[in-house]
């Protein structure tokens, strides 16, 4: 089937036999297809590329097959992931089951038995905020050290209207951007055009909040009045309460800038926006030295969390870009030890293994399409396949090895943070075996 060089015809004679004939085509048909492109998608045993394909007959066969523009094409934002053939109305109803008991609505049905309408997801305080961060956000993007105030419950206002309190921190305000997207827990009909728009509105007014407050809170004291004071005090002291108890305030703008990363890329799908939120995060905690954090009091999980999930983020805005890091992930510099949970002690080395794999995996993709167009040599193509698999194939073995099996991905965060460990996990192995 491979075999390439001239067409060669042989001549028929009388006393050919027609067994030897019928041979004859085979081969002239063989030889004439050689030159077009081959959709067999055959592997080894184990899963790879014949031994066959390296050098030059590796590039015609990789170009052709289907298999190959399937991976490239993985690299693609949202790649990988099926159409769900649902109505809208019917996802948005799913959270009407979660998040809206019947009990609940009935307390806010009224006479004429409508529930309320323009609800969004808002709250009456900042420890509010805080408890529904830990409900929604927290099990699947720990950026905060466990919860202080047990148990964490889901407490929106039932109406704004006549609400005094304003979020107003970048953190809160961050947050806030992304609980809005939630349909509030009375809401009769959240698949509504009108309801979604509102939802959405409000997000964007406390995305362009927060980091409205991430500036003013990134301002040096006095710069307008008088810069050289500024520039040799340094970083200004903060005049409002703690968010988190064991959060230093001035870590709040890292970790807001994480959330609208998330929120860019999530809600809006807008790549580049995404991408200069984790870079603006990483700047940031890499001038707070957040990378050589090693110091050892009632901040220090706080400050980890911040840097790893800063690091994380970072990453995260490569992978689904399909562009190379813009930082050394193996930087000698990152010394900060991994924070921990304390249901599972190996649950964040996991996570940082995990992304880096996945980012080297989106390396080499980067890097085999860029040889394909420059027709570069490709002979490096198999051995960093092998490496690869070998990386993916011990992580997640070490994931079968995982004591959570037994705690539910519906259990309430609690200081152990036992479903939070095991989310990480289960989202780490999603994207691996992706």
């Amino acid at each position: 089937m491979w075999r390439g060089g001239p067409r060669v015809y042989k001549k028929k004679t009388k006393h050919e036999p027609v067994q030897q004939q019928d041979q004859s085509q085979d081969v002239k048909s063989a030889e004439r297809n050689s030159s077009e492109p081959s959709t067999d998608l055959s592997f080894t045993d184990d899963g790879r590329p014949p031994p066959q394909t390296v050098g030059c007959k590796f590039r015609s066969r990789f170009l052709a097959t289907a298999w190959f523009n399937q991976l490239i094409g993985l690299t693609d934002p949202g790649a990988g992931l099926p159409n769900v053939e649902m109505p809208i109305s019917e996802i948005e109803n799913i959270f009407d089951t979660i998040f809206a008991p019947s009990s609940e609505k009935e307390m806010l049905t009224s006479d004429n038995g409508s529930l309320p309408t323009e609800v969004v997801q808002v709250y009456g305080s900042d420890e509010d905020i805080l408890d529904a961060y830990y409900v929604f956000i927290h099990p699947y993007y720990p950026l905060l050290p466990p919860p202080e105030r047990l148990p964490v419950i889901n407490r929106p206002l039932a109406s704004d209207k006549n609400s005094l309190f304003k979020p107003s921190t970048p953190l809160s305000l961050a947050i806030s951007a992304l609980l809005v997207l939630i349909p509030h827990p009375f809401e009769n009909d959240p698949s509504r055009l009108d309801y979604v728009r509102l939802r959405r509105d409000y997000a964007q007014s406390f995305a362009q909040s927060a980091l409205e407050a991430i500036e003013m809170d990134s301002e040096l004291l006095h710069s307008s009045a008088n810069p050289s004071d500024a520039l040799s005090e340094g970083t200004h002291e903060f005049n409002r309460e703690h968010f988190h108890p064991k959060l230093p305030i001035h870590l709040e703008s890292v970790i807001a800038l994480n959330l609208l990363s998330v929120y860019e890329y999530a809600q809006r799908g807008n790549m580049t926006k995404m991408r200069n939120r984790a870079g603006q995060a990483l700047t940031a905690a890499m001038s707070m030295s957040l990378h050589e954090a090693t110091e050892n009091d009632q901040f220090a999980e706080a400050r980890r969390r911040a840097w790893w999930m800063t690091y994380v983020t970072a990453c995260q805005g490569s992978i689904v870009s399909n562009t190379p890091a813009v930082f050394d992930i193996y930087d000698g510099r990152f010394v900060t030890p991994l924070p921990t949970f304390v249901s599972d002690p190996q649950g964040w080395s996991y996570l940082i293994k995990s992304q880096q794999t996945i980012l080297a995996a989106t390396k080499f993709v980067h890097d085999l399409d860029k040889s394909l167009k420059t027709w570069s040599d490709l002979s490096w193509v198999p051995q960093r396949m092998l490496e690869l698999d070998e990386q993916i194939e011990t992580l997640l073995n070490e994931e079968e090895r995982s004591s959570l099996a037994q705690v539910s991905t519906t259990a309430p965060v609690d200081s152990s943070e036992a479903v939070v460990a095991k989310a990480t996990r289960l989202i780490a192995e999603i994207k691996l075996h992706r």
